[in-house]
């Protein structure tokens, strides 16, 4: 059975406005693993890398991840289809 760990993370996140690197988060979550935490962020609309920590000597890079809280009045926008199906059916100005 698939169980989300969105609504987790997105709770952890928020505690943390600075950001976690996936091993952090791992931590403060029992029982996930970092690499399932990694592919969740990359899906979650809400989350983003918002800079990269160097690790030790041999090490590579660290992603240190953010979410954003969504206001709840945010409107969604137009998709950019619809933007032009709109442009497209717009009646066209005959010159005078």
């Amino acid at each position: 059975m698939f169980i989300s760990t969105h609504g987790k993370i997105r709770t952890v996140m928020l505690l943390h406005p600075d950001g976690l690197s996936t091993s952090e988060l791992a931590d403060l979550i029992p029982g996930s693993h970092r690499d399932t935490l990694r592919g969740a962020l990359q899906i979650m609309p809400d989350a983003y890398i918002d800079r990269w920590r160097k690790g030790g000597a041999r090490e590579p890079l660290h992603a240190i991840w953010v979410v954003v809280q969504v206001p709840e009045d945010c409107p969604k926008p137009d998709s950019p289809s619809s933007a032009k199906l709109k442009q497209k059916k717009a009646p066209a100005q005959t010159a005078v």
